[in-house]
């Protein structure tokens, strides 16, 4: 049987974290709540949660496609302000 490393917990924290903050957005974006663009907490957790997973295993910095995926989202239906850029800025 093969152990995991502490870089596998790592990562396994860490997209437990931006998976809670991207589908706690999402939640609000399908709901049309202007809450998803002022919402903080989820953007800590996703970005976060990215910064970990990103930074423990460099495999996952697959997590820059949904992470623009969801700023196009925001943008389009006109919920992106500047904080939300503000947390991104260190993703891209």
């Amino acid at each position: 049987m093969a152990r995991l490393g502490p870089q596998e917990n790592y990562a396994a924290v860490g997209m437990a974290l931006y998976i809670l903050g991207y589908v706690n957005t999402l939640e609000l974006v399908h709901k049309k709540d202007k809450a998803a663009g002022s919402s903080i907490h989820n953007w800590i957790l996703l970005v976060t949660g990215a910064f970990i997973a990103m930074g423990s295993k460099e495999n996952l910095l697959v997590l820059l496609v949904p992470s623009m995926i969801l700023l196009i989202i925001l943008y389009r239906k006109e919920l992106l302000d500047s904080r939300k850029l503000f947390f991104f800025l260190p993703l891209g």
